[in-house]
């Protein structure tokens, strides 16, 4: 299937002042760039940041670099090659002007035309097929989402930044979507956009196959299994017919064994008993059709369960065939099948299926959790290891929020006003700090040598080794303050109403008076949860996002890879030993990890026993996930 059998159209909106907008759409017609890198349909919307910015000598600089970056690449796998491209294009332009780009790259494969899509910013991407519209992916701002899958004949795909999808309806969208002409699609939309007076950020690419494309997954029908149906179908037609008659029938008979002719019938007794025995052989006959009905029914239903499960399992191994071949390959697509195949498996586990589909069905989804395991970094456990009982160490002990400090975590019970202090190697436990100073205490920060206890209207630090406080510092701008991390000897507070994060730096006799952290004044904190430090500040955000700071000015970070999208994760955590960043998605119960670097996901630990956890803990070296549940602390081995 060749990028002639794809019908694009475009919708754009009038460049204003800061405002503009842009689609470039290139399919190659042959060499390299058509067989290797495929057709580029991307959505370009920016807003300057700096005064005297001609947008549209801008907006034409950026298509020509980000086509140049693709195509100039040497990476292999086309949906990183893509995800390459977007996030040097935007770390270049970070300075001057807010980027939302939507884009796909269509690659001719075989009899295929595969679709590679990847959003940066609030644009979507949405299906119509079959008549409904659906959302297949939906971008979030300053974060990077993809996808991949094969094209199907008559999919319409509508991919757009997001002010285009503010503008236009669903109910609207999917009824233009109904025209078999993509020209038709675009004409009855873009009054829409032109009308309206804020459109100086959209841009809409529309593009539908045209003709005779195999869809992934769907195999030639089984001509066997088509004869026996059609047979099967015609003989329940002729059945359903006969027994609609049967009372018709019935009374022909009857009617037909009072009128028979006295030619071979001697006397009355025997014309009698002559009429009794057809009569009972025709309610026989009757009944023994009806039997076979009954039972050619039950067949039926039997056939289009076994048809239906045995169907199920061929387009679940067919997949499962596929992400196995795509595990050194593409591990991002070969994760979403196993994750599409476990999905199918599942569904089909609750239909009706003989014992062999039933066994069957089982066994691959064994292999397929297995195979997750390996690729997708997916690791289940049914229990975790307790790896101390702090109830052991202080009686009715309930650790609500711990820190780490050199070799020690430092254990809050908020109520009681005690910490307890715990050594990660050895497990080695003993009360550090308590006292009435401490109760009613929000959360603890520590550092190597010191530890920050936040409280309402204060901030205290304790020295470690003496357990007892040196300082105090009142509060004097606070506003609302979520976190506090420990960090150089120095304590960070993260304020979300001032939308600082205020720095307390190390003193000789305490702590000095404190500063923003931030260069350029306050940044939108709103939403965010948890603060870790590793010599950059990350920040956690409810809806999953993740903001990294470097020197006080925000640096590039986009998290990549991860299916499911979290559900109000509450901490995070690393330090300068740790290559990841470990976040604790209580409501999803799991443990999600994400390279530092490259923002890639990496692994996730899924434990029914994480719907209780407060806080965690990470240690490459010792290579455990620690869980802080109140009352225990338990031990999630690292695999990945």
């Amino acid at each position: 299937m060749s990028f002639s059998n794809l019908k694009t159209g475009k919708i754009v909106g009038a460049a204003a002042d800061r405002f503009w907008a842009q689609t470039h759409v290139f399919l190659p017609e042959k060499g390299e760039k058509k067989a290797v890198f495929g057709g580029l349909l991307v959505n370009f919307s920016l807003e300057a940041k700096k005064e005297r910015i001609d947008t549209a000598s801008f907006g034409k600089e950026i298509i020509a670099r980000f086509h140049e970056l693709y195509y100039s690449s040497e990476e292999k796998e086309v949906l990183k090659r893509l995800k390459l491209a977007i996030q040097k294009l935007t770390t270049e332009f970070l300075e001057t002007v807010r980027l939302e780009i939507s884009a796909a790259v269509i690659l001719e494969k075989e009899s295929y035309l595969v679709g590679y899509f990847a959003l940066f910013g609030p644009g979507q991407l949405m299906l119509f097929r079959d008549r409904r519209l659906t959302l297949l992916l939906r971008g979030k701002e300053e974060e990077l989402k993809s996808s991949s899958g094969y094209l199907q004949e008559t999919d319409v795909f509508i991919l757009a930044t997001s002010q285009f999808f503010k503008l236009v309806n669903q109910r609207v969208l999917e009824k233009s979507l109904e025209s078999p002409v993509v020209d038709q699609v675009v004409e009855s939309l873009a009054p829409m956009i032109h009308t309206a007076e804020a459109n100086s950020q959209t841009a809409a690419v529309v593009f539908k196959l045209v003709q005779g494309l195999k869809a992934e997954s769907v195999k030639p029908a089984d001509p066997v299994l088509q004869e026996k149906e059609k047979r099967l179908k015609g003989f329940l037609a002729k059945s359903l017919l006969l027994v609609k008659n049967a009372p018709f029938l019935a009374k022909k008979l009857f009617q037909e064994f009072r009128r028979q002719p006295n030619i071979f019938i001697k006397d009355r007794k025997d014309k009698a008993k002559a009429k009794k025995t057809t009569l009972s052989v025709a309610i026989i006959l009757i009944a023994l059709l009806l039997i076979s009905i009954i039972l050619g029914s039950r067949k039926k239903t039997a056939f289009q369960e076994s048809q239906a499960s045995r169907s199920a399992l061929e387009e679940a191994e067919y997949k499962y065939e596929q992400a196995v071949s795509l595990v050194e390959l593409n591990p991002l697509r070969a994760r979403s099948l196993l994750n599409e195949v476990k999905t199918t498996l599942k569904e089909a586990a609750g239909e009706p299926a003989g014992e062999k589909e039933r066994a069957k069905l089982g066994e691959l989804l064994s292999q397929v959790e297995t195979k997750l395991e390996e690729v997708g970094g997916e690791y289940r456990l049914e229990e975790a290891d307790i790896f101390l009982d702090l109830g052991l160490v202080k009686e009715d002990f309930q650790g609500a929020d711990w820190e780490f400090g050199e070799g020690d975590l430092q254990v809050l019970d908020k109520e009681k006003g005690t910490i307890l202090e715990i050594n990660v190697a050895s497990k080695k436990a003993k009360v550090s700090a308590g006292g009435e100073q401490l109760k009613q205490a929000l959360a603890i920060g520590a550092t190597e040598k010191r530890i920050l206890v936040l409280k309402k209207e204060k901030l205290l630090l304790i020295d470690k080794g003496k357990g007892e406080m040196v300082d105090q510092k009142e509060a004097e701008d606070w506003g609302e303050i979520v976190d506090l991390v420990g960090f150089a000897e120095n304590g960070y507070l993260l304020d979300i109403q001032r939308g600082k994060v205020w720095k307390y730096p190390s003193a000789s006799e305490g702590l000095a008076d404190p500063g923003n952290y931030f260069q350029e004044g306050g940044f939108n904190l709103e939403g965010a949860v948890s603060l870790t430090i590793d010599g950059s500040v990350w920040i956690l955000f409810t809806d999953g996002t993740v903001v990294k700071f470097t020197r006080g000015l925000k640096d590039i970070f986009l998290m990549n890879g991860l299916e499911a999208d979290f559900n109000q994760p509450e901490k995070i955590y690393t330090d300068h030993n740790l290559d990841s960043l470990y976040i604790l998605d209580r409501k999803n119960t799991r443990v999600v990890v994400v390279n530092k670097e490259t923002g890639e996901y990496q692994a996730q630990y899924i434990w029914p026993g994480i719907a209780g956890a407060v806080d965690l803990f990470a240690s490459e070296e010792e290579k455990k996930i620690l869980l802080l549940t109140g009352e225990r602390i338990y031990e999630i081995p690292l695999k990945n």
